[in-house]
């Protein structure tokens, strides 16, 4: 997971989630490290519904309270990147954590 994420920092957000994409749904389900990683990479990729989707799994498995505040204040719409990376064909993340895809 955390090549996902320093691949979306090195090259962009949509090499960062095809990666993170990968991680099989089983082994980060209940995993917030991971959900927190999705929820900044949808943002950045514009897909704001399934970033808070991702935001609200995050913060509902995250145990720490100044982490879930952290996590709340990054869906403030400003906090948001408006970045211009899109990524329409990609797979999409459901509450359930399945993206119908097998993958996170």
């Amino acid at each position: 997971m955390g090549r996902a994420a320093a691949v979306a920092e090195a090259r962009d957000a949509e090499h960062g989630w095809a990666l993170l994409q990968a991680i099989p749904a089983e082994a980060v389900r209940d995993y917030q490290p991971c959900w927190a990683l999705a929820a900044h990479l949808l943002a950045r990729l514009q897909r704001r519904d399934e970033a808070d989707a991702a935001r609200e799994r995050a913060i509902g498995l995250c145990e720490d309270p100044a982490m879930r505040t952290f996590l709340r204040q990054q869906g403030v719409p400003s906090a948001l990147s408006s970045g211009t990376e899109d990524n329409a064909g990609a797979p999409r993340l459901n509450q359930n954590g399945r993206n119908g895809h097998e993958h996170m």
